[in-house]
């Protein structure tokens, strides 16, 4: 059965019996021996004090006798190791900043924050990641938006650099070659999408180019929760349409403009109301219902 640390230290300042046997002595001498190098001279007995371990008087050779091996690995201290000089910052997998080999320190000592990030690298900031990554965005939605921020979605002019045959039309108009800013901007289907659904939330934006959406996203407006609102819905949107580009290629079919705005803003609505902040406003409550629902 495992002893506590209070009976070890009961133990080891009482005086042994000529019974006592040697796996109780070797316990006890161990806790002494590891006592002392954990606190040093705080708990170290001084020469002017008994030994904390007494051999009582009387007591025979073979009730208290260890071995010169046993005796030599109980009375050892830890060493110290020397520091371990870090390695320099190296670039991380995707080239972007560095990645620091050196464990983070401070003046009060480790925190939760400082090893996040440490473990997290540090990274290229960019501009869009506020509206990207908003906390009401379905994440999925997040994260093809990420992918056409750094124009990592695979469209056909992608597909040709990679030397993959295709044709390089949008399937949506058939009028132009496919690019991220072309699919999600310029395209007569987004634009047209996009126009419907600017016409139901109230607002009026002219947009030419990826850059520009996410500026005019990042921009406040009446209130921290319509901006956050209105950043899920063109999330919702971009993936939507995104959607109707796949099904044009794998389904030779695409839905309608209104089919495909009724469906934004039924996804919309239903995953702010999943999410909805504690801290909203009656009057943003009701301009929520009164525009998605």
């Amino acid at each position: 059965m495992a002893r506590g640390r209070g009976d070890l230290e009961s133990r080891s300042h009482e005086v042994l019996s000529p019974t006592t046997s040697l796996r109780h002595l070797q316990e006890a001498r161990l806790y002494n021996n590891w006592t002392q190098a954990i606190h040093g001279s705080s708990r170290a007995t001084s020469s002017a004090r008994a030994p904390i371990i007494t051999i009582p008087h009387g007591a025979s050779g073979k009730d208290v006798w260890v071995s010169p091996a046993a005796d030599q690995t109980l009375n050892q201290t830890p060493t110290t190791t020397a520091p371990v000089t870090p390695a320099p910052a190296a670039p991380n997998s995707h080239g972007e900043g560095t990645v620091s080999t050196q464990l983070p320190s401070n003046d009060t000592g480790y925190t939760t924050s400082s090893g996040y990030k440490w473990l997290r690298g540090e990274g290229q900031e960019v501009d869009w990641a506020g509206w990207v990554w908003n906390n009401l965005n379905i994440p999925k939605h997040s994260f093809l938006c990420w992918l056409v921020m750094w124009r990592r979605v695979q469209t056909k002019d992608r597909l040709k650099k990679m030397q993959i045959h295709t044709d390089e039309l949008c399937p949506l108009c058939e009028q132009e070659l496919e690019t991220c800013e072309h699919i999600f901007i310029t395209c007569p289907y987004a634009s047209t999408c996009r126009k419907l659904l600017e016409d139901q939330i109230g607002i009026n934006v002219s947009i030419v180019d990826l850059t520009q959406l996410s500026t005019w996203l990042q921009k406040p407006c009446n209130g921290r929760f319509r901006r956050r609102v209105i950043q899920c819905t063109y999330a919702v949107l971009m993936y939507n349409i995104w959607k109707q580009r796949n099904a044009a290629v794998w389904r030779k079919c695409i839905a309608s403009h209104q089919s495909t705005v009724e469906r934004v803003t039924k996804e919309v609505y239903w995953r702010i109301v999943s999410v909805m902040p504690k801290k909203v406003s009656c009057t943003d409550k009701n301009w929520f219902v009164s525009v998605l629902s």
